[in-house]
């Protein structure tokens, strides 16, 4: 066995292991591959890193440039047409294909590289035509599993949850599921599942293929004695009541739940989020998703004031560091509610998207305390208008953010500008803009902003782009940490340069310009 194969073999026996790999990198830097082991090194760091620590920006740009030079030498014969790789502390980690290719490849890929976390795309009718996932002795390699939009039913999740190679799954997401009550229940029984810290059983409505989580769904899961590492839950589009709230948040098995996602249902309001506000097991959570999925303000079971003033009041609800109240009615006064809250002071996250929020609204959350401790603020799909966004640029207390949406805005040029010459807002790694009114002269401020130095993710879709912009953004020193940009839907000013502008941002960001 070679120096190389040695190395990997270790990895593969203990692939949490950072040691490992780091004494990898150094051999392979002696061994003239200073660049594989510079990439090692890099997202090692990462792993430990969050966008709000220095030098996190400059990692992810130079991450992307190592990826783009050597990313596919480096997969070697891992490579295909039909699966989509991701790296992950220095090795394909992550992998995306279809349930055929998958079994095909499964015992050559967990000889080569340390797979962690597998997406795949089928039907899984196929499984009663020779495909039998649950029984591939690969899956006791992964730690996340992701089935979502499978189509998946109570046969096949009877199957998987049956499967002897399940034990180091920490993370399944089956949304956009088509389960009754019996194969939540198959769930909840599973012995192979027990390590699990994160379940995802989604659903978007309106979907005919899709059965939401009910409230005898909610109990199967809340009586689980096996679930009992679950920290995250994600129940989207369901169609429980509060009582089925109340059951999993009293349940004796689920001491360790942190992160509740009870977005996309209809039959909570705010009645029902004064009995959540309530509930004692309210306590342990630290996220809590509430947002709606269409219609937002006036929609008939809309959270409005009433029920964001018993969130922000509630005693139980302390420990939240992060709150999803999107396509909502808040209102002024329920902005009015969160920010006065002392309950709601260690939020990092808040989204408040798509409630017809507007500059005055805006004035009330920068004037709170509220927003000191903030990292990510989403207030996508309102209407703050040029002047709202002034309010955010003058805003002392938002320099902490790290991600900022103020997609479909009615921003102008003024508005832009003055965001991002900001300097409150110089820690900036993501920034949505897309949606919104500005043209050229807000796109070139844009570019030669000093204060968005460390931005990796922008978002411009929808804005009308000419070349003199393209190559603003394209030679800008300023976007220099830029791994991602969004520009789909975007109009040239006429349709003869469009192939030009195309070229030259594909010219500076290759693959990693979204058009």
């Amino acid at each position: 066995m070679s120096s190389q194969e040695a190395f990997l073999q270790a990895i593969l026996d203990d692939p949490d292991d950072d040691t490992l790999r780091l004494i990898a990198a150094d051999w392979l830097d002696e061994h003239g591959d200073p660049e594989r082991a510079e990439f090692i090194r890099i997202q090692c760091r990462l792993a430990d890193k969050t966008e709000a620590d220095e030098g996190w920006p400059q990692l992810k740009a130079r991450e992307m440039e190592l990826l783009d030079r050597h990313g596919r030498a480096w997969l070697g014969e891992l490579a295909g047409p039909d699966c989509r790789w991701g790296f992950e502390r220095g090795w394909p980690a992550t992998v995306t294909c279809s349930l055929a290719f998958f079994l095909a490849k499964a015992e050559d890929w967990t000889r080569k590289t340390p797979l962690q976390k597998l997406q795949l795309h089928c039907d899984f009718r196929r499984w009663d035509m020779g495909l039998p996932l649950p029984d591939c002795v690969a899956l006791g390699r992964l730690h996340h599993l992701d089935l979502s939009n499978t189509g998946l039913e109570d046969s096949s999740v009877q199957a998987l949850a049956d499967s002897p190679h399940l034990k180091n799954l920490k993370s399944l997401k089956l949304a956009e599921h088509h389960l009754t009550p019996a194969g939540v229940r198959a769930l909840a029984r599973s012995t192979s599942l027990a390590g699990l810290t994160s379940l995802d059983l989604s659903t978007w409505k309106g979907r005919e293929w899709t059965t939401p989580l009910t409230d005898e769904g909610m109990r199967a899961l809340a009586s689980s004695p096996h679930l009992t590492q679950l920290t995250r839950l994600v129940l989207g589009g369901g169609r429980f009541s509060i009582d089925g709230v109340k059951d999993l948040l009293a349940s004796q098995h689920l001491g360790r739940l942190t992160e509740l996602d009870l977005g996309g249902n209809d039959l909570l309001g705010d009645r029902d989020l004064r009995v959540l506000a309530g509930l004692a097991g309210a306590a342990r959570l630290k996220v809590l998703g509430l947002e709606k999925w269409g219609g937002g303000q006036g929609q008939s079971r809309s959270i409005r004031a009433a029920g964001v003033q018993a969130l922000a009041a509630s005693k139980h609800l302390a420990g939240l560091i992060a709150l999803y109240l999107s396509n909502n009615d808040v209102g002024t006064a329920g902005v009015a509610a969160l920010s006065r809250s002392a309950g709601l002071a260690g939020l990092t996250r808040l989204h408040l998207a798509y409630n017809n929020l507007g500059p005055a609204e805006v004035e009330i959350l920068a004037d709170s305390p509220l927003v000191r401790g903030l990292r990510r603020l989403d207030l996508s799909g309102n209407r703050l208008g040029d002047d709202g966004a002034r309010i955010l640029a003058a805003c002392p207390a938002l320099s902490g953010l790290t991600h900022l949406d103020l997609s479909g805005n009615r921003l102008g040029d003024p508005g832009v500008q003055a965001l991002v010459s900001s300097p409150y807002l110089a820690h900036l790694t993501a920034l949505e803009l897309g949606g919104n009114q500005f043209r050229e002269s807000g796109l070139l401020r844009l570019a030669g902003s000093p204060h968005m130095g460390r931005l990796t993710d922008l978002g411009l879709e929808s804005i009308e782009l000419s070349e003199t912009t393209a190559r603003g953004l394209a030679e800008s020193p300023s976007l220099r940490c830029v791994t991602r940009l969004r520009c789909r839907g975007n109009q040239a000013r006429d349709y003869r340069p469009r192939g030009l502008i195309v070229q030259v941002l594909q010219d500076r960001w290759g693959n990693h310009v979204e058009l």
